[in-house]
């Protein structure tokens, strides 16, 4: 079995132990300070989550394809000093590179990967980065080191280079382009920075501390690396249970039944007459996101208020929730303060229900795991309830097709009565011809509908007119407020839930929804408004939340 980790085994750091000014950055070379012999550090990377001895399968899942990609051309590490400043790097005696002038970020010549068959290590040999095999590094004694894989353009490496670590919390990303490309061949790109958390005393960590990984040999340092755990800036949802669903409704008991429609329809005299206990079905036909951040901090967002409140603090005084929020020993967080909060933050691209190609994300497989898929970065905002549509949450939009006797129907309803639409046309021009002379009389094709945009109207509705001598005729809107599934095409939001009570993506998460049940017709438009209380617009589901970690729960989302 292959964990996701990539072994940056050992790396030698030759590192002089000498006092510095505390007002400038303190130099990698002698610096006219005495070096204190010839030092070795070792890193290995590892994916947020993995402690080193556990098996796969623990709560945690294997990145696929690009996701745990990372290449010595596309990963830099940034040394800091004791006080949090940039640790300028002496040029001499480093197995990769640095740019040029005086710099606190290396280049690695090359990186392994680690294949282990059991979760544990198979090896701590790795690539010399500072220091080489006939010439070591020497200077002065780093503290602090972090590292960024795979950036894009918009959060390049030299923006973290000679920066004093707390400037870096204010750096942003922007979601990758190739998230939102429709070209199924280009790469996608995983921004990884190191693995932000709190640890047991309520101290935010972003780094790796060195202190106690500096050896006078190089096989020593072998044996003790540091770790340096990364995390993705990206989550990733994913759905099952798209397929053809009869529509249920709850009983007394609070139980779902099969819900019996009385649907006003045509007879064979064209009459329009009541068929009672009519079970219809949904073909959830696809999903998509909706709400997506556009950036995020490029490392983790934490807190330190929050060690001692909600959610991390807990019930008790054992911090019980900071162990659940924030397990220190995986060296990770649960939970973020993202950098997406404004509306111009956040991508709220309208969905079109009658455009089928709008939701091509069907169901997802293992045995396909890059297909069905979609990625986003960062968003915590709290919606009103799981199905509030008027929010800028992270939503998944679920397109689905109403159907009687096994095809999709044309359906509507007016004041809290079910009609075929040829069944309502065929009423409302009976009416209309009951008010008129016999030669004005008209078909029921002279019946149209118009969006009931009005002041007062409910959310995507619709309002009848007759078309008399190519002129509109409304009747005073007497036939208005109406709901319409058009070929049956109606949708369903399922705000994303992250934990507990708390709804939102974060980073490094794997929300993983299978769609159990479908309560209601949902709703008939593309008005993003919530739905008016008379409209049925609920969903069941069973939610997963995975980071490449598996938090479970079961909701029945409405």
């Amino acid at each position: 079995m292959k964990i996701n980790k990539f072994l940056l085994g050992a790396f030698a750091l030759s590192v002089g132990f000498a006092s510095c000014s505390n007002e400038e950055p303190i130099k990698g070379d002698n610096g006219g300070a005495t070096a204190d012999g010839e030092k070795y550090v070792a890193v290995r990377i590892q994916s947020v989550g993995d402690n080193g001895s556990r098996a796969a399968g623990e709560g945690f899942e294997e990145g696929v394809g690009t996701e745990s990609k990372i290449t010595a051309e596309n990963i830099r590490f940034y040394f800091f000093t004791d006080q949090k400043r940039p640790f300028l790097m002496s040029k001499k005696g480093i197995n990769g590179s640095l740019a040029s002038g005086e710099t606190n970020m290396v280049k690695p010549n090359a990186i392994t990967e680690n294949i282990t068959t059991d979760g544990t290590p198979s090896t701590l040999n790795g690539v010399l980065i500072l220091g080489t095999p006939t010439e070591a590094y020497k200077g002065n004694k780093p503290a602090y080191v972090i590292c960024v894989a795979n950036p894009t353009s918009s959060i390049a490496f030299e923006k973290f280079e000679n920066q004093n670590m707390e400037s870096l919390l204010d750096i942003k990303a922007t979601a990758p382009t190739s998230f939102e490309s429709e070209n199924e061949d280009e790469e996608l790109t995983f921004v990884m920075t190191s693995s932000t958390y709190m640890d047991a005393t309520g101290n935010i960590i972003y780094y790796t501390d060195l202190d106690g990984k500096i050896f006078d040999k190089a096989d020593d340092a072998q044996k003790t690396p540091a770790d340096i755990y990364l995390e993705r800036l990206a989550s990733k949802v994913r759905a099952t249970g798209l397929q053809e669903w009869p529509i249920k409704e709850a009983d007394e008991n609070n139980q779902l039944v099969d819900a019996l429609f009385d649907i006003h329809t045509l007879d064979a005299d064209n009459k329009v007459v009541i068929n009672e206990d009519v079970k219809l079905t949904v073909d959830l036909t696809g999903w998509r996101l909706r709400n997506k951040a556009s950036n995020n901090y490029a490392i983790k967002n934490l807190s330190k208020s929050w060690f001692d409140a909600a959610p991390f603090k807990g019930q008790d005084n054992a911090n019980v929730g900071l162990v659940a929020w924030n397990p220190y020993t995986y060296h990770r967080s649960y939970w973020t303060d993202p950098s997406s909060v404004l509306d111009s933050e956040i991508t709220n691209v309208p969905f079109d229900i009658y455009d089928a190609g709008q939701f091509k994300n069907k169901n997802f497989s293992s045995t396909n795991p890059q297909e069905n898929i979609v990625y986003c970065y960062e968003n915590t905002i709290q919606p009103a309830s799981a199905s509030d549509r008027a929010n800028r949450s992270t939503a998944i939009a679920v397109r689905g097709v109403v159907k009687m006797d096994g095809q999709p129907v044309n359906l509507c309803k007016w004041g809290g009565d079910y009609y075929t639409e040829e069944a309502l046309k065929q009423m409302i021009i009976n009416n209309y011809n009951g008010s008129v002379n016999d030669k004005d009389k008209l078909e029921a094709s002279a019946v149209n509908f118009k969006e009931y945009i009005v002041e007062g109207a409910r959310s995507n509705t619709w309002y009848a007119y007759v078309i008399v001598n190519g002129e509109e005729v409304n009747t005073g809107y007497r036939y208005s407020n109406i709901s319409r599934w058009i070929d049956g095409q109606t949708s369903y939001v399922v705000n994303v839930k992250h934990m507990f009570d708390k709804y939102g993506v974060v980073r490094n998460h794997i929300y993983d929804y299978e769609f159990t049940n479908v309560v209601g017709l949902g709703v008939p438009g593309n008005d993003p408004k919530n739905p008016d209380p008379e409209t049925e617009t609920y969903l069941a589901a069973r939610v997963h939340v995975l980071n490449w970690h598996v938090v479970s729960n079961k909701v029945i989302l409405q």
